[in-house]
């Protein structure tokens, strides 16, 4: 339980974070390519929540290898 506690804080706060990046991006590219199906705002969000998923792993991947260790006892 503790670790939904402490994963999805931090994926949705790297989410807003990576999706306030990722906005003049989206921008600019809509600017230069209007028609270009790729350039989205729900492909904007995935790419957010998967960029913020896989940071948070990568930075909580020390915290998964205490909780295994004290599992094991």
């Amino acid at each position: 339980m503790w670790i939904i506690q402490t994963f999805v804080p931090i994926i949705l706060l790297l989410t807003v974070l990576s999706f306030v990046v990722m906005l003049p991006v989206y921008f600019v590219r809509r600017k230069e390519n209007p028609d270009d199906p790729k350039n989205t705002i729900p492909r904007l969000l995935l790419v957010a929540v998967l960029a913020a998923t896989i940071m948070t792993l990568f930075m909580c991947s020390g915290l998964i290898a205490m909780f295994i260790d004290d599992l094991r006892g």
